[in-house]
């Protein structure tokens, strides 16, 4: 089963509100998820995302929803995925599902530290996770392997 480990897309600096929780995308977060949508759409069937779990922090929802509209696949919010330290709970739903051999891909969507911890230990490789990017990772009786990791250009 293929896992893409995205990090939500370039975001403002600061809230309108002042809440980290609110900050948004600036236009350019929008073109790295958008970009993202294109490269994981255009991947074989089995490799391309069916689900989509994503932190209800609006940097990462809205990055999520822009992958979601690309590629047409189901969405929900997660909320392990937004910085909650629970990073075995997360890797407990991936196995699970890997498990089950459910068909097509699962991308998850959240922040720094917990998206580059999640791609560091599912690879198992240090991973640094960069705004708008995606690291793809294969799982499957063999182990794990890192596959590639997408970032828009520029």
């Amino acid at each position: 089963m293929r896992v893409y480990l995205i990090r939500h897309g370039k975001a403002e600096d600061k809230s309108q509100s002042g809440r980290d929780a609110d900050r948004l995308l600036v236009g350019h977060g929008e073109e790295q998820a958008r970009w993202l949508a294109v490269r994981l759409g255009e991947a074989p069937g089995g490799e391309r995302p069916r689900l989509i779990l994503a932190s209800r922090i609006a940097r990462a929802r809205r990055t999520a929803e822009l992958i979601r509209e690309g590629i047409g696949c189901e969405m929900r919010g997660e909320p392990l995925l937004e910085n909650s330290g629970r990073d075995d709970e997360v890797i407990e739903i991936v196995a699970a599902r890997a498990k089950r051999g459910d068909a097509g891909a699962l991308a998850l969507v959240g922040h720094n530290p917990q998206i580059s911890v999640l791609a560091s230990r599912l690879a198992g490789a240090d991973i640094s996770m960069q705004t708008g990017q995606a690291a793809a990772v294969d799982i499957d009786a063999g182990g794990t392997r890192l596959v590639e990791v997408l970032r828009m250009p520029g």
